[in-house]
């Protein structure tokens, strides 16, 4: 039955500075939406609260703004103004590609160097799309595509990236 609680059953955790994700003033305020997605999504589905489970969704120091939007999105999933509706820019990861999708419809797909893909992520401005692939053994490669286009623009060895840089492929060093 919808609506009614029993005894074994308890309401969502209201928090006292809810925000919903159209109200973020933060830093990467797509990080917080995207989090608030997915800690909805989790929620309804009965998932544990865990926003690490997402952490190749975004980049260290998008992690808070992520961590709060999960958050929030979790423990109000049934919120007046539900979730935010996903726009822009998402990845379906295949074997050895990636298709780009634009609110649900196929925009390009990207073929990475190798079979695995092991983690991938947009860059800020969501205009490119990171991606890390790895045979079923040897190093892995990291690339930089253009989103939309597939183009590839850039890639390193996963070995070779050191203190930071290339600054597009922070976070996916070996």
């Amino acid at each position: 039955m919808v609506g009614f609680l029993t005894q074994c059953e308890t309401p969502p955790k209201p928090i006292d500075n809810y925000k919903p994700a159209a109200a973020y003033q933060g830093q990467h305020p797509e990080s917080y939406r995207l989090g608030y997605q997915f800690g909805s999504n989790d929620a309804r589905q009965g998932l544990t609260e865990s926003y690490e489970r997402y952490h190749y969704q975004y980049l260290e120091p998008q992690r808070q703004a992520f961590a709060e939007g999960y958050e929030y999105g979790y423990r109000n999933y049934d919120a007046p103004d539900g979730p935010p509706e996903v726009t822009g820019l998402t990845a379906k990861v295949g074997q050895g590609q990636i298709t780009v999708l634009e609110n649900g419809v196929a925009v390009s797909t990207i073929k990475s160097a190798s079979p695995n893909i092991e983690a991938h992520h947009f860059t800020e401005n969501r205009a490119d799309i990171v991606v890390k692939s790895r045979g079923a053994h040897g190093p892995a490669t990291v690339e930089l595509f253009d989103a939309r286009t597939g183009r590839l623009k850039d890639k390193v060895l996963a070995y070779a990236i050191r203190y930071g840089e290339p600054a597009w492929a922070r976070g996916m060093q070996d």
